[in-house]
């Protein structure tokens, strides 16, 4: 049997298979409107479990970390007054007390399986159990069968939910046949919002009142019991809207002074704008001042090294003929052979006057001393001519990575499908090479 015939049988085997998730999943009644969530829930007596999951680095198909976290139906449901910033963002701590009142949450960790922890964010929510990789889907059976009520099986709820259900349909099978409604909360706040892309769990936090909730170190990878517990809450907010109101999804424009904070790394002073003397160093940032060279006296006759003689105002009067824009020394060295400033800056206007300085100036004898010039100059910096369009150039360059990222994202989530697809059927594929072996 030659190598495309084989691929061509896998292929028509993931098809299947996707077909049959598909299937499975239009057996399920799915609310995936807003309306139809809160028809859903006004009827519900059973309550959702909102699951998250964080698969495996080795295996797509094998998970490391499970979360699941119960709502109770919204006729008993008690959560505080208001579930917002005002409320919570004083104290994260007294976020998680409170969540704890009337949430119940349970994290599954597999043994052999490490996280990552140095870079992960650490479950807050409830107790963490870890256990053998088989004996996985019998400790989930056992959280999932104790939230369950006399009246019958809970609600699944998720927030992009296709790959928990591609891992119940094809690594824990027996946990799929605990739910009969399905819940996408990315879908329902798509509809939600009139959106034609699909929003981030982050956004969406935020916009609905969550802001605090949200992930606070962006370099820090999730938590799947923390995950489990923002999407309840997340619920348990689009539950208690009376109508649908349209929130807007918030975007780097306006995601109030958290979100800019983010947006930039650093923030320069208003007094920058005019400044020109800098005491403790080069003018800054280099974006407004990039056309800069280091000035260093020294003695006459010989190499030593002697005190700067000006402060920065002085420096940029005593090189006043060349126009310089803006002027600084060093900061004090805290050692004792170096303990006064040695360096000064100076800053222009265009490169042709830094070349021009530099040619005049480098190596010179001027009343007595003799200047060594270095120039700063560096070509891959943006020059800006104000602080708005250094600002302006710092949005388009992140909104430039942020793409590139995504587009990132994009490519590792189709590959990392791939490696399920082909992680699920290898064992399907071995067994026709066996037989069209034989």
């Amino acid at each position: 049997m030659g190598n495309d015939e084989v691929q061509a049988k896998r292929h028509d085997l993931k098809t299947q298979r996707s077909h049959q998730v598909q299937a499975f999943r239009s057996q399920l009644h799915e609310p995936r409107t807003f309306d139809e969530l809160h028809q859903f829930a006004a009827e519900d007596t059973t309550g959702f479990v909102t699951v998250d999951f964080d698969s495996w680095r080795q295996s797509p198909t094998e998970l490391s970390e499970l979360g699941f976290t119960y709502v109770p139906p919204l006729a008993q449901l008690d959560p505080p007054q208001k579930l917002d910033t005002e409320d919570w963002s004083a104290e994260h701590h007294h976020t998680r007390a409170v969540a704890r009142t009337f949430l119940q949450s349970h994290s599954i960790r597999v043994k052999g399986r490490p996280r990552g922890d140095r870079d992960r964010e650490s479950y807050w929510y409830g107790p963490s159990k870890f256990v053998e990789p088989d004996e996985v889907e019998e400790e989930a059976l056992k959280i999932i069968r104790s939230f369950k009520s006399e009246a019958g099986t809970p609600c699944l709820v998720g927030f992009s939910i296709g790959y928990e259900l591609n891992v119940l349909f094809v690594t824990y099978p027996r946990l799929r046949d605990e739910f009969s409604t399905i819940v996408d909360l990315q879908l329902v706040v798509r509809d939600l919002c009139c959106m034609d892309t699909y929003p981030s769990l982050r956004n969406t936090l935020i916009a609905f009142g969550l802001g605090c909730m949200k992930p606070r170190d962006p370099l820090r990878r999730l938590c799947a019991g923390n995950d489990a517990v923002r999407i309840a809450l997340l619920l348990v907010n689009m539950l208690r809207l009376p109508t649908p109101p349209r929130p807007s999804m918030p975007t780097i424009e306006n995601l109030g002074p958290e979100g800019k904070k983010r947006e930039y790394s650093w923030r320069w002073n208003r007094a920058f704008r005019s400044r020109q003397f800098w005491n403790g160093g080069r003018p800054m940032p280099k974006e407004l001042f990039p056309y800069t060279v280091m000035l260093m006296p020294r003695a006459e006759m010989g190499h030593k090294r002697l005190e700067f003689p000006f402060s920065a105002e002085g420096l940029s009067n005593y090189f006043k003929q060349y126009s310089p824009i803006a002027s600084g020394i060093s900061s004090q060295a805290k050692s004792i052979r170096y303990s006064k400033p040695r360096f000064g800056y100076l800053s222009f206007g265009s490169l042709e006057s830094l070349d021009r300085f530099v040619e005049v100036v480098n190596k010179k004898v001027i009343e007595g001393r003799l200047w060594v010039v270095f120039s700063q100059y560096d070509p891959s910096i943006r020059p800006a001519c104000s602080l708005e369009e250094h600002h302006r150039n710092i949005r388009e360059d992140q909104m430039a990575q942020k793409e590139v990222k995504q587009e990132q994202r994009q490519e590792q989530r189709q590959n990392k499908q791939e490696v399920f697809d082909d992680a699920a059927d290898e064992d399907i594929g071995g067994s026709i090479d066996t037989m069209f072996a034989s």
